[in-house]
């Protein structure tokens, strides 16, 4: 099959959702206006974009705000003829979201925020509101059948109920899957292409069926028995919960998120626990013979869910790239298989300069010679908080007081009093490590990040005596991690 490039799909949308020249860009804008009782509205709103129609590259992002009328308007960039973008507001130094939306040419939507007990209303009107409103449908139906089976099962259950238990959760979710799918056959006034798409990306039942079946799994950990009948059952339903892959869902950065992790989930649930590698990189190469659905399953594998492996080896990562570079042809598998080869055990270390605690120029060229873990956070960043906590529990102590080791810390951010903020906590760095900052730049706009393609935070690597990268994913596996820090001191 020739491989169509993502641009002409995206022309195609427009075309088939009655766009002309006439509708371009520059005539479509989102304006909101919040009608809260008891509350402050936000000072400012932002969106993060993705025209790219994925959340491995770095979204555009802007940030507006809010006017004395509690009124923000945003007139749309021009872009790709379908953007995807998430909207989100800062309210009392804390950012939430408020959704995620497909854009075209032409929208003028206006977005009426209401407080609700639980959460805001949101009503849309204007040109192009009819897909809006869908997704709002598509939530709400999502919202009902989480509510409905939230506490159906026990812990105290025998064999039996557990059969009926999954039997019957597994049917509920199915009629909600076809009470979701009348849902959006029924609805007036959206194209069939951006309904299939909408489809793709709001109400995931498969999740939500996976998620039902994760919680009995992990309640059930000292069972061997139910453990057996919840797999068996896993395997029975699989394919009916496993969503098939047309051309419409490769905009759907969701579809593609949670299809990789229910093929995890059965490679773990059949393997004792164990998702090998190279066993589920096979499974996503072979997944369609679609090349486009094919491209865009093996980059999100490559992007993120390579990591989901339990036996994740940098070297055989490397080997599967080679491969994947090999039958990957779309620009966006280009731009993957670029970033993952600058990662690969043996790479190069981009060298690059930050700025130190005094202000001074930090070239890390200055580190040959000595082991040092990259370790790039930002504040308000969880995931950095949860590294740093593990890495100075399990590790730093064994390595600390190795003079040919060096953790450096590197903080994203253009905010002096961040940086302070961040390192006088302890929750991101340690005074006891090598502090650097990429300011006055943010993340976006550094040499070493862009080089990178970096959009995510901990960034993570460690590089050896001689400025090679050794993994760009050190194991969690403290022992492991420890042995090979020391390996690589010893080594001249």
């Amino acid at each position: 099959m020739k491989i169509i490039s993502l641009q002409f799909l995206l022309f195609c949308i427009s075309i088939a959702s009655g766009q002309s020249q006439d509708n371009k860009w520059s005539n479509s804008s989102l304006t909101v206006k919040f009608h809260y009782t008891d509350k402050e509205a936000p000072d400012t709103l932002s969106l993060w974009t993705y025209p790219a129609q994925n959340y491995w590259e770095t979204s555009t992002d802007y940030e507006i705000l809010v006017g004395s009328s509690n009124t923000f308007l945003f007139v749309f960039p021009d872009t790709t003829p379908l953007l995807h973008y998430i909207l989100n507001k800062y309210q009392n130094n804390r950012i939430s979201e408020i959704g995620n939306f497909f854009a075209l040419p032409g929208d003028q939507i206006i977005l009426n925020i209401y407080q609700t007990n639980g959460r805001d209303s949101l009503v849309f009107s204007g040109n192009g509101a009819a897909k809006y409103n869908l997704i709002n449908k598509l939530l709400d139906h999502e919202i009902h059948l989480k509510k409905s089976i939230s506490h159906t099962f026990s812990s105290e259950m025998n064999d039996i109920e557990l059969i009926s238990n999954l039997d019957s959760i597994s049917s509920l979710i199915l009629i909600a899957i076809q009470n979701k799918q009348q849902l959006i056959n029924n609805f007036k006034g959206v194209r069939p292409e951006i309904k299939e798409l909408l489809g793709y990306q709001y109400a995931n039942y498969d999740v939500v069926w996976r998620n039902y079946i994760r919680n009995l799994w992990n309640t059930f950990k000292d069972n061997q028995t139910n453990r057996l009948i919840i797999r068996n059952r896993f395997n029975l339903y699989y394919n009916e919960f496993l969503d098939s892959s047309t051309h419409m869902s490769v905009y759907s950065p969701h579809h593609y998120q949670f299809l990789l992790n229910m093929i995890g989930d059965r490679l773990y649930y059949n393997n004792a626990g164990q998702v090998d590698l190279t066993s589920f990189y096979q499974v996503i190469r072979n997944y369609s013979p679609d090349t486009i659905v094919r491209d865009r399953a093996l980059c999100q594998f490559l992007a993120y869910n390579a990591s989901n492996s339990t036996n994740f080896s940098q070297g055989v990562f490397d080997s599967l790239v080679k491969d994947a570079s090999i039958i990957l042809k779309s620009e966006m598998a280009e731009k993957i298989i670029e970033r993952k080869i600058h990662l690969r055990t043996g790479s190069s270390f981009f060298d690059s300069k930050f700025v130190d605690l005094n202000n001074r120029m930090f070239d890390t060229s200055t580190l040959r010679g000595k082991v040092f873990l990259f370790k790039g956070w930002g504040e308000g960043c969880g995931a950095c908080i949860a590294y740093q906590s593990w890495f100075s529990e399990n590790v730093w102590p064994k390595v600390k007081n190795y003079e040919d080791f060096v953790v450096l810390s590197v903080f994203d951010g253009k905010d002096r009093k961040s940086w302070d903020r961040g390192i006088a906590t302890g929750k991101y760095t340690s005074l006891h490590y090598l502090n650097v900052s990429n300011m006055p730049k943010r993340l976006l706009d550094h040499p070493f990040y862009q080089h990178y393609r970096v959009n995510y935070m901990p960034f993570i690597l460690l590089v050896d005596k001689k400025g090679k990268i050794v993994t760009s994913k050190p194991s969690y596996n403290p022992t492991d991690f420890v042995a090979l820090i020391e390996r690589l001191i010893q080594e001249p």
